[in-house]
């Protein structure tokens, strides 16, 4: 270790530390705390409180008392001898054999626990935990891995995937890894088992596939692309995506954008096609891509690839008119060169066009497609493509072709036989021939295609191809139709066949529904109530006769199980926050890529909510509806019970029940319900249900013995949330259920606590029992300690009570004290609580020491202990020793706790031993070294103590470590700061307000400021400091190359400062190496805000320049020439006018603005002589626009 500087806190705050570590309030509120949570449950008169505890006298009579962990434990071992296979037995003893120090023993325990708990995933967490708090990563890795690796239990069918145990396994297993900073193969083998485990959750390998490229793991993401192809073979968004991805990741956007080039498909999911797009409009792509395909088109004609190309470019700038004329261009130039049709060329062609909603061109080559022989599927993409149109396109008049009644003779000539196809024409032309309807079309009054027609060519497409996997789909659309139109009956028989012919359709809810509505409206109640019932069952089947279950039942009220659970809580109680507090390691990571092209996420996982079977309980609802609607109660409450007795394990029914009846008022029922549920149900939330129940009719004597029987079957935890949740009865019942409840459970201090507050109330008060109650109880929490000193002394009894106790207590400072403490440890806390509650702490300190021996790892009681022995210490050096042992044996039962480790340090630094106290601060960061608290948490102590360069020793470790070279850039900053070192002050604070989210310059820069920033721009405001911060940042902003975070704190920075006049040279020097359209516009933006008139124009004019679209270049040149105008330097306007003019005269647009300017500035013969040229140049037909 270094050594530590020769100063430490001053002569005078030790004093009044002193002062304050023996104030009696302290020690009053927190002298040891309440018994641990599965103590409270254990019942009266059982081996296990036997076990834990035993008869102790005291001054006023005998109290239960908690006996030391040295006694529970061969109590416990007794125990199990006698009950081998109670695996809860194993587990209280290893908890005890933690609160003795014997790690080694707790170990076997727990794997004995292990072993034997019929709940082997609970118990294998348990173990888990205990190896989390002895700080054994491997080993609780390695635990957790059995966990995640276990197949579902049967408790868990019903379970949704991301809320399952095994789940929940392997996202500690990597919050662990995190913690630990263990090595990135740890969370690679991780994951792989995790997906080996879920093979089909595919949000695991978007969360794989991100923490790969983030780790630049890149070989291993194309693997595990690669993988999820073969796992999910018709997903055809995420490969591409995803390798995306990581050729951005890996080289640069470009790379990325080639992924999407060479993938390109005409009929590319809509996603992909907008993160092309999205991806050519930020790399001034868009021209070029057209150009490429455009020359592709010109090379070859019947090139559909590029012709899709032009069509997507026209489609996503909203040009739907140039994206159809893409796909009339092809199909010209096919008619001109005699070029035959491929059946993938006219299916894409028409789904293009259906995608733009050119209903009548798609039908063209969907026809066309139909008489195609090229694949053996062509006819039935034809038929279901024309179908689907003519059903929800109706009001579009579709025709065969552009309106141009040659197309009919032009298809009818193709078919070279006799067959459907001649079928569909006549269908089509009202079973006219094309000849006889040849002249009729020209009037084009009639729109042939409607959902009539459509529901014939459906007839054919089941009669013909019986096979086709789009015939489900269309009949629900022909139903739905029938239903808007109130055609009953075709319904009726439609939905029948629709029923009977797809037994496995997901839309077979949705028609049964559509028919229900069908015999309501032809008033047969009947009927359609026999179509509920039949739904209802389909759908119970389904969600394996649990379709509601207990996420739609109010059962939120209790605590779950009762095994294992009740050591779940005192297992982690000291290690809350340190596995999960993080993200863990490999979660998504928090940078945003530049374009939705790269961001290759699903929905955020959520919580599941409602029912099971959502579409069960809208059957259902619908059902009740309809029988209450025609009053016809009884019949519903038939339904209930039907469903009931159909899913008898189904609580949300047995819930959906009781509800109906609450809201009819028919008790008696409800009760009746209810009794029915927790005969069959575990829930204790029933008891609390029908306790409400009973309260609401004020049936007061019925809910005594509800409670006394649910007293008799649940245990304390349970019993607590029944009796919050109840309330209301009358003040004497309260105390007698609150008694009754006492006596079962007599550690639990819920009931001791609303018993005396019901003693002290004025209805049921009772001083006596108040008192007999308390002396039983007042050790077992702070606040009872309190309110019983408080008693003793306002009844002058203290004194009283104190004499009494010395006289069995030893009379000297010396060893007789370990004796009487493990004789009577319920005298020695009376007698050293006293003392305490009185401020004698020397006389108190005795005691308390051998409470701490005894009690080695209650953190309350050594807590107060080592509080006493330290204050002590100022006036008798060799109390330090006592005061760290007794914070070393906390430590030793919780060694992760880092505040324990700076408080040891503390004692030790009290003393100005600061080489004592080291070590203890060191193992601060040891603690979860991948997680930036803990450096941060030790450099701040050496920083209390003034020992700056270990303080920065550690912060730059932790830099190190995290891989984050800015990280502390504020803390690192202050401490040079205070050593008078500004210029690395200033350094580290403008680095860390770089790498931190600081809003752009051009957003509101008074909010969002991080620390770093706050303090660099005050001390840019010092006049001694003003050139230190803006040479500092000016030298930042040059050597990053004018990035713009690096820009936008230079501009605070020169903003605090008041220095206006350097900001514009500072923004134009920064436009001078600007490379990419997108920062010039950022500093234009920051110019104009600013009113910087001369570098707003200089950034217009190197957007321009940067431009190599053609239509990007002129729009923005046009904007430079607004600005000119705005400026009223019409000379510099015109000269880019004109200059645009020459280069483009013959483009609409330029003309139209040339014209429009030049007769702004009233240059009449100008803009004449623009328009006289454009009609020269126009086509004669548009000519006469440019003349008048």
């Amino acid at each position: 270790m270094k050594s530590f500087r020769d100063f430490a806190p001053n002569c005078a705050w030790s004093i009044s530390a002193a002062v304050l570590l023996v104030g009696a309030g302290t020690f009053s509120l927190a002298a040891k705390g309440e018994l641990p949570a599965w103590i409270h449950n254990i019942e009266a008169k059982t081996d296990v409180e036997r076990a834990f505890f035993r008869a102790m006298q005291l001054p006023y009579g005998e109290v239960l008392f908690r006996r030391p962990p040295a006694e529970t434990r061969p109590a416990l071992g007794d125990l199990i001898q006698q009950q081998p296979a109670s695996a809860d037995l194993y587990s209280l003893r290893a908890l005890e054999d933690e609160r003795q120090l014997d790690f080694t023993a707790a170990e076997r325990d727990w794997k004995s626990y292990a072993e034997k708990a019929p709940n082997k995933a609970a118990a294998e967490q348990d173990l888990a935990d205990f190896y989390h708090r002895r700080l054994r990563p491997q080993d609780e890795i390695a635990t957790l891995r059995i966990i995640g690796d276990s197949p579902a239990p049967s408790s868990e069918k019903l379970t949704p995937t991301n809320q399952q145990t095994s789940w929940g396994a392997f996202e500690r297993i990597l919050a662990v890894i995190q913690a630990q900073g263990l090595p990135k193969e740890s969370t690679i083998a991780t994951y792989r088992a995790w997906i080996a485990r879920y093979p089909k959750e595919e949000q695991l390998y978007v969360r794989f596939l991100e923490y790969l490229v983030a780790q630049k793991e890149f070989d291993a993401a194309n693997q595990l692309i690669a993988a999820y192809q073969k796992q999910f073979p018709n997903d055809e968004i995420f490969p591409v995506k995803a390798r995306a991805l990581v050729e951005y990741k890996q080289s640069s956007i470009r790379q990325g954008l080639a992924v999407y080039e060479k993938s390109f498909q005409p009929l590319w999911q809509p996603d992909l096609v907008k993160g092309y797009f999205d991806l050519l409009a930020q790399t001034q792509g868009l021209r070029e891509f057209l150009d490429a395909a455009r020359a592709a088109l010109n090379k070859n004609p019947d090139d559909l690839n590029a012709t899709a190309r032009v069509f997507y470019y026209y489609q996503q700038q909203g040009k739907l008119d140039a994206a159809e004329q893409a796909i009339t261009s092809l199909r010209l130039h096919k008619e001109a060169a005699n070029s035959a049709w491929t059946a993938q060329e006219l299916y894409t062609c028409g789904r293009l066009l259906e995608d733009i909603h050119s209903y009548p061109e798609a039908a063209r080559y969907y026809f066309a497609l139909y008489n195609s022989k090229g694949t053996p599927d062509a006819q039935e993409h034809a038929l279901t493509r024309l179908t689907d149109m003519l059903l929800t396109s109706p009001e579009s008049a579709i025709r065969l072709g552009s309106g141009e009644l040659s197309i009919y003779k032009d298809i009818a000539t193709l078919d070279q036989g006799p067959g459907y196809f001649n079928g569909i024409l006549s269908l089509i032309l009202n079973t006219t021939s094309p000849n006889r309807a040849y002249p009729e079309e020209e009037q084009r009054a009639f729109s042939y295609f409607h959902r009539s027609r459509g529901a014939e060519l459906l007839a054919l497409l089941d009669k013909s191809l019986p096979n086709a996997a789009g015939r489900p789909e269309l009949h629900v659309k022909l139903l739905e139709f029938y239903s808007s139109t109130g055609q009953s009956e075709a319904l009726l028989l439609g939905g029948k066949e629709f029923l009977a012919l797809f037994p496995k359709s997901r839309d077979r809810t949705r028609v049964a529904l559509l028919m229900a509505d069908a015999d309501a409206r032809l008033e047969k109640p009947q009927d359609e109530f026999a179509i509920y019932d039949a739904i209802l069952k389909e759908l119970a089947d389904e969600a394996d006769k649990i379709p509601l279950g207990s996420r739609v039942a109010d059962t939120g009220n209790f605590s779950g199980p009762q095994g294992y659970q009740r050591f779940q809580q005192a297992a982690n109680q000291d290690t809350e926050g340190e596995a999960g507090g993080e993200e863990p390691e490999g979660s998504p990571a928090r940078g945003q890529v530049p374009s939705s092209a790269f961001q290759v996420g699903r929905t955020p996982e959520t919580q599941e909510t409602g029912p099971r079977s959502a579409e069960y309980s809208r059957v259902l609802e619908r059902y009740l509806a309809r029988l209450v609607q025609l009053k016809e109660f009884p019949q519903a409450l038939g339904v209930l019970r039907r469903e009931i007795d159909h899913n008898p394990d189904d609580p949300g029914l047995y819930e959906r029940l009781a509800m109906f009846l609450q809201q009819n008022n028919l008790s008696q029922e409800e009760e009746e319900v209810y009794r029915r549920a927790f005969a069959r149900f575990s829930d204790p939330s029933w008891y609390s249900k029908l306790a409400r129940l009973y309260l609401r009719y004020r049936r007061y004597s019925t809910l005594e013995q509800l409670t006394k029987d649910a007293v008799k079957q649940f245990d304390g935890s349970v019993l607590q949330t029944y009796f919050a949740s109840v309330g209301g009865s009358t003040p004497a019942m309260s105390v007698r259920l609150n008694q009754f409840a006492n006596a079962r459970f007599p550690h639990n201090l819920y009931f001791v606590r609303n018993l005396l507050q019901a003693y002290h109330s004025k209805p049921t008060y009772d001083q006596a029992a108040w008192v007999a109650l308390i002396r039983q109880h007042w050790f077992e929490d702070p606040g009872l300690r309190g309110q019983y000193f408080e008693y003793l002394s306002a009844n002058r009894q203290l004194e009283q009570e104190l004499s009494s106790l010395r006289r069995s207590a030893p009379t000297t400072d010396g060893a007789g004290w370990p004796d009487f403490v493990k004789k009577n440890p319920a005298a020695a806390t009376e007698l050293a609580d006293a003392e305490i509650w009185r401020s004698h702490f020397e006389e108190g300190a005795p005691v308390l020491k051998g409470l701490a021996e005894a009690y080695p790892a209650e953190q309350e009681l050594d807590r107060t202990a080592s509080s006493v022995f330290r204050s002590l210490a100022y006036f008798d050096p060799a109390k330090t020793a006592v005061a760290v042992h007794i914070e070393e044996n906390l430590l030793a039962g919780n060694p992760g706790n880092t505040e324990i480790l700076g408080r040891i340090g503390d004692i030790y630094a009290d003393r100005d031993l600061l080489q004592q106290a080291a070590p203890y601060w060191e193992r601060i960061p040891k603690v979860a070294p991948g997680q930036p608290d803990g450096y941060l948490e030790a450099a701040t102590i050496y920083w209390d103590y003034f020992d700056f360069s270990n303080a920065l020793r550690l912060m730059d470790e932790g830099r190190r470590k995290l891989g984050n070279p800015t990280l502390y850039g504020y803390e690192e900053g202050a401490i040079y700061e205070t050593q008078k070192d500004y210029a690395r002050a200033v350094r580290e604070y403008a680095d860390a307000a770089v790498a931190s989210d600081m809003p752009p310059a051009e957003a509101d820069w008074t909010t969002g400021n991080s620390p770093a920033l706050g303090r660099l721009l005050e001390l840019a405001r010092r006049p001694k400091l003003r050139d230190l911060v803006s040479d500092t940042t000016e030298k930042l902003a040059v050597d990053s190359h004018y990035a713009m975070p690096a820009v936008n704190l230079r501009i605070r920075v020169l903003e605090a400062a008041n220095e206006g006049p350097q900001m514009a040279a500072f923004l134009g020097a920064a436009l001078d190496h600007a490379e990419t359209i997108e920062r010039a516009s950022q500093i234009e933006l920051i110019a104009q805000q600013r009113s910087l008139e001369g570098v707003r124009q200089k950034a217009l004019e190197k957007q321009a320049a940067l431009a190599t679209d053609p239509v990007t270049r002129i729009q923005l040149l046009y904007a430079l020439v607004r600005f000119y105008e705005s400026k009223r330097d019409f000379a510099a306007a015109q000269r880019n006018i004109e200059a645009l003019y020459q280069a483009n005269p013959k483009i609409l647009g330029v003309v139209r603005s040339t014209v429009d300017f030049y007769w702004r500035v009233k240059l009449y013969p100008q803009a004449i002589a623009v328009l006289r040229q454009a009609a020269k140049d126009a086509y004669p037909q548009l000519s006469t626009q440019f003349t008048f």
